[in-house]
């Protein structure tokens, strides 16, 4: 970050910033491994809010997300990226990309591990990537609250005899095991330094971006069989209603066949009203006010191989 464009463009922000103890360390840490590795869940539980969805659908995260930690004695700014696998389209190409862009440029790089599933050549090959960066490397052994211990130990094991890792840490988002002690490994290897983000900011997430995906979430929970990855959603405007007490959020949501408009909004507009209600709650808690939500559906045929469209969406850097 050029510091002294940002601070020209923010002058509010150099004292809060700059103002920092002796002593003080920041930095950035990234996270990667294949999809369903656990990113974005140990991302929230480490900020302590939400500011990435999640499911238990592969390749949920499309967009490069960063949340903070802030600690009297230090800032860690984590930065989530879309699963690292073998792209089969355009979409998958610029996830790819997203990713690979985050390890180019950080302090701690976290290579995550399901302790619940055997170590295969998805994480051999999101492993080659990480053995490429110049950072200092940690592997996080995630779900350790669903694993048995003979799974832990065995996974430990693996990858130790695949690299030799800064730490190896069998962490659990669900049950926080471990969260504060990575929080104070990560700090150990980070420089002196100021913030990068104000003591209050908890992400970099935009609004538009945040209530997009919220939809998301919620379409992939309820139709995750049907349709994991045809769906792009795009929040279109935000704006509060002429008295204040109430936000508008006008957001569409995007399929690649006519057969999927149906699926989306159910027998007499069931399914998008049960979508818009779930995506409505969780918006009000984050904007604290009521939220009026407006949902269309569009077709946009096999959009996922249109880098046009995947621009338009914001699923590519």
């Amino acid at each position: 970050m050029d510091l002294d464009a940002y601070f020209s463009e923010n002058p509010s922000s150099e004292e809060n910033l700059l103002d920092v103890p002796e002593g003080f360390r920041s930095g950035f840490v990234t996270f990667v491994g294949r999809p369903n590795s656990g990113k974005s869940t140990l991302l929230n539980a480490l900020v302590g809010k939400k500011v990435a969805i999640t499911s238990k659908v592969a390749n949920t995260t499309r967009h490069r997300f960063s949340g903070v930690i802030n600690r009297d004695d230090c800032q860690i700014v984590i930065v989530d990226t879309p699963g690292i696998h073998k792209p089969k389209d355009v979409m998958g190409e610029e996830l790819n990309l997203a990713a690979h862009q985050a390890l180019q440029d950080t302090d701690v790089v976290c290579f995550l591990v399901d302790a619940t599933s055997p170590f295969g050549t998805g994480d051999a090959w999101v492993l080659d990537e990480v053995k490429k960066c110049n950072s200092a490397k940690f592997c996080l052994i995630t779900k350790t609250d669903i694993a048995s211990e003979a799974q832990i130990l065995s996974q430990i094991q693996t990858v130790s005899e695949k690299f030799d890792f800064d730490e190896i840490i069998p962490i659990s988002a669900v049950s926080s095991s471990n969260v504060e002690v990575l929080v104070d490994l990560i700090k150990e290897k980070l420089p002196l330094g100021h913030r990068w983000f104000g003591k209050q900011e908890s992400s970099d997430v935009d609004d538009y971006v945040y209530t997009s995906e919220l939809v998301r979430e919620k379409i992939l929970m309820d139709l995750k069989d049907e349709l994991p990855h045809s769906i792009g959603v795009v929040t279109d405007d935000i704006y509060e209603s002429a008295n204040g007490k109430t936000l508008n959020v006008l957001t569409t949501i995007y399929v690649e066949r006519d057969s999927q408009i149906g699926i989306v909004i159910g027998k007499g507009g069931s399914e998008l009203k049960r979508i818009g209600k779930n995506a409505r709650v969780e918006m009000e808690d984050y904007f604290k006010k009521k939220v009026n939500l407006q949902l269309s559906v569009k077709l946009k045929k096999n959009w996922r191989r249109d880098e046009n469209a995947i621009k338009k969406f914001g699923y590519c850097q």
